[in-house]
Order: C-alpha cells, then structure tokens, then sequence
C-alpha cells in the first residue's frame, strides 16, 4: 500500500510540472508567396553563366590589422523582365547572399584560393549605404530593396577584401550564391 500511495504522490507532482509549462505564448507567423519573376545579370552575365567581379591587387600592408579594408570593387545586377500577375504592384526586389560552403560564420566569403593570401577574406557591401552584408543572414531581408520600375531594377553591391590578422601575399578566389527575393 505505501508503494502505490508514493507512486500516486509522484504521478501528481509530475502532472503539476507539466500543467505549469503548457500554454506560455503563442508565436504568429506571417509571410506572402508572389508570382514576381525576374531574370538577373551580374556585370553582364546572365543567371545561368558565373558572373566575374575582379578586385584591384593590393598591397599586404594595407591589410596589416583585422577589420582593415581594401580594394572596394562596385558590381551591380540588373534585373529585367519582371512580371507579376498586377504589374501595377510590380514592388522591390533585392539580392539575398545565401549562406554556403564559402561563407564564414561571420558572412563573409572565405579564401578558396590554394595557397593564396592568408588571413584575408572577402565582404560583401551593400551599394546603397556602404553597409557590410552577411550573407545567409536573416537581417538582409529588411532595407534597402530597390523599386521595379517598367519591369527592371538595377541593384548596386560591392566587394572588398578583409583581413582576419596581418595579411600574407597571395591570391583570394571565392564565390558566393544569390536569390532575388521581393517585397
């Protein structure tokens, strides 16, 4: 009988710990699905064709110390073609740099380069306010998306090299992937 009665004591102490943690808020999500369709050149090279941004060769001593910066190079997308079910609403569109094998934790884009420049990596800008992107980062959907107008938009970016620690000599090669997303 003192087995059940210690068993029972338990089940209830357990049924409270369990009511207690049921119904602490609630979340909503909201969200649209468009139709928006748009085709994207980066510097001339269409979406299916690897678009190629070359930065000016800099001097390692430009790069001594982390966070320094160099070779801003500006690159744009233009994007043509947009059709929406309402062309009247057509809205804004911008780039997403999604997170992939070639972006650190800090959303920049790692040296793939075999034996190239240590302690070097690049980062993305925003061309619009000089602003870093870290791409795959949830943050690059709110701001400065760039209206469609007439079916077309021209989106400004950059890319500039930065250093980690005191830059050594050698090449920078990396890549990174892009979505269009639109508000």
């Amino acid at each position: 009988m003192k087995k059940i009665t210690a068993i029972a004591a338990l089940s209830s102490v357990f049924a409270v710990s369990v009511v207690q943690a049921a119904g602490n808020g609630t979340i909503n999500f909201t969200g649209a699905v468009n139709n928006q369709t748009c085709n994207a050149t980066v510097n001339g090279a269409t979406g299916t064709t690897a678009a190629a941004v070359t930065l000016p060769t800099v001097q390692a001593n430009v790069l001594a110390a982390q966070g320094n910066t160099a070779g801003q190079t500006a690159f744009k997308m233009d994007v043509t073609g947009c059709a929406a079910t309402n062309p009247a609403s057509a809205g804004t569109v911008k780039a997403y740099f999604e997170k992939g094998a070639n972006v650190d934790s800090n959303g920049r884009l790692i040296n793939t380069a075999a034996g190239g420049a240590s302690n070097v990596v690049l980062e993305l800008v925003d061309g619009t306010g000089n602003t870093a992107i870290k791409a795959g980062d949830i943050a690059q959907n709110t701001g400065n998306y760039v209206a469609i107008s007439g079916g077309n938009a021209t989106l400004p970016y950059s890319v500039r090299y930065y250093a980690t620690g005191a830059a050594g000599a050698g090449a920078v090669t990396s890549s990174v992937t892009y979505s269009l997303i639109y508000n």
